[in-house]
């Protein structure tokens, strides 16, 4: 099962004021640092519930994790 952190890095892109973006939906969600990954992770969940086969897809996220990760 893949991290809370590494399934946010491929779907979400960080915003000032701990704002993330979804990058299909484009929805924002607020996030604090100290409270996890819940939040995102309920979005996904609540509104996309293919996300765990689409990470799984690397194709279709790597070139936004690795922009994000630099």
């Amino acid at each position: 099962m893949p991290k809370n952190a590494d399934i946010c890095c491929a779907f979400f892109a960080a915003l000032p004021d701990h704002y993330f973006k979804y990058n299909y939906c484009s929805k924002l969600r607020r996030q604090l640092s100290s409270s996890g990954y819940g939040n995102l992770v309920g979005h996904l969940r609540d509104k996309h519930p293919n996300y765990e086969a689409d990470y799984l897809t690397p194709a279709s996220w790597l070139a936004t994790c690795t922009r994000l990760a630099s």
